[in-house]
């Protein structure tokens, strides 16, 4: 068969090429399906999210780097035989770094609150279980993660603040998995029922009008308080997207707000972002992929 290439540069035949197309286009298939496979989830103390199966939750299956904390664990959090969302989870302050997301706007389904096994041990069950009916000893859970009891102790002031909110999903199972106490953290009373939730229901849905895809990253920078003396009260929260637009182009945003009465959230640029969160970690954090814009 004649090369196409006029003898220059590749020298695949027309089969190759079409081969080659059938196989690239399979591997993204295979990419957006590895969340929702039925392999075994895993808290990952060592590994990176990507390539795993969790690669999906980020743009261009890039996780942000600069951001785990020292006794931090990635989550690849599992609900009904699906994964459904990534979070890195700081073992000491017992709150999430962040959680990784797509953003798909429509409904809110609640349920009872659930606890992540593998903190405990990666002998335990693979999938979030009901703290109520769990049968880890209660001592082990608690040594490794947030428990209610944690947060009863301070309601009056501080909700549950999802970091991954439960009304950012399309599917009720998908929205039943943000109740996790590895997704939450004490949020400011004020600021969860205020101007964070106008972010949560009109904000991000404004910004990602027009979008096919939208990659949601949400986290908190710690701050030096706790309720319990157990439970770290961030200082900051903090919210950053990377859509992907039907004429191929990418949109970014970011917000971030006091944890405190003040009620505010803040537009800031991706890279504003990433250099004040780098003040909280020490290290040179990048949230996205360098293909997504951090200077608008």
């Amino acid at each position: 068969m004649k090369d196409i290439n006029g003898g220059r540069g590749c020298t695949w035949s027309r089969g190759k090429i079409f081969t080659s197309f059938i196989m690239f286009h399979l591997a993204l298939l295979l990419l957006a399906l590895s969340c929702y496979t039925l392999a075994d989830a895993k808290v990952l103390l060592e590994d990176k999210f990507t390539p795993t199966y969790c690669s999906c939750f980020f743009y261009k299956g890039t996780e942000p780097t600069g951001i785990i904390p020292p006794d931090g664990a990635r989550i690849c959090q599992r609900f009904a035989n699906k994964y459904r969302f990534a979070t890195v989870y700081d073992r000491k302050r017992r709150i999430p770094t962040y959680s990784a997301y797509i953003y798909e706007a429509k409904m809110s389904v609640r349920t009872k609150w659930m606890i992540e096994p593998q903190l405990v041990s990666q002998s335990y069950s693979e999938t979030m279980e009901l703290e109520r009916s769990t049968k880890i000893p209660k001592k082990l859970l608690r040594e490794s993660q947030a428990v209610d009891e944690d947060y009863k102790s301070a309601s009056k002031t501080y909700d549950r603040g999802h970091i991954n909110p439960s009304l950012h999903h399309n599917d009720g199972f998908d929205s039943k998995a943000t109740f996790t106490l590895t997704n939450v953290v004490p949020q400011n009373r004020i600021l969860n029922q205020g101007a964070w939730k106008k972010y949560e229901e009109d904000t991000i849905r404004n910004r990602a009008e027009g979008c096919s895809r939208t990659y949601a990253i949400v986290g908190a920078i710690p701050g030096n308080n706790a309720i319990a003396n157990r439970v770290n009260i961030p200082g900051y929260l903090w919210a950053a997207a990377c859509c992907t637009m039907a004429n191929h182009t990418v949109r970014a945003w970011a917000v971030i707000a006091e944890n405190s009465n003040k009620n505010k959230v803040d537009p800031i640029t991706i890279q504003s972002l990433e250099a004040q969160i780098s003040q909280s970690t020490g290290g040179s954090v990048r949230l996205f992929h360098d293909d997504c814009p951090r200077n608008v």
